[in-house]
């Protein structure tokens, strides 16, 4: 994944939903990034996000250091590329044929609730 950019959830979905259709369940395997959000409510498609580095860690406070790149773009939610992939595959395993905004239901079901929305 492209680190250091900005765009929305719905390019995000768009392109692993492009991603996982080609490549299946192989389609994931690089974890080495991370998603950042402005805000903490219900995304939209339109919703602002950014691709990062992994986050640092301070040892001693036990704090998440933001990335440069999400500071400068004020973006502090903080999302596991994983729980999105995993969001993704689930959907589509179940869906094949899911909408982009079936997927953000899916997305916006598993940070309120910690489950996968059944379809």
């Amino acid at each position: 994944m492209k680190k250091n950019i900005k765009c929305t959830v719905g390019d995000l979905i768009k392109q692993m939903k492009e991603q996982y259709l080609r490549e299946g369940d192989q389609a994931f395997c690089d974890t080495d990034w991370h998603i950042y959000v402005a805000g903490d409510g219900d995304w939209l498609l339109t919703t602002a996000c950014c691709i990062t580095e992994p986050p640092d860690f301070d040892e001693a406070t036990e704090e998440e250091i933001l990335p440069a790149f999400a500071v400068e773009n004020q973006m502090d939610g903080s999302v596991l590329p994983e729980i999105f992939q995993d969001v993704v595959s689930s959907t589509l395993h179940q869906k094949r044929d899911a909408s982009d905004e079936e997927i953000l239901a899916a997305l916006n079901y598993y940070m309120d609730m910690d489950s996968f929305m059944v379809f």
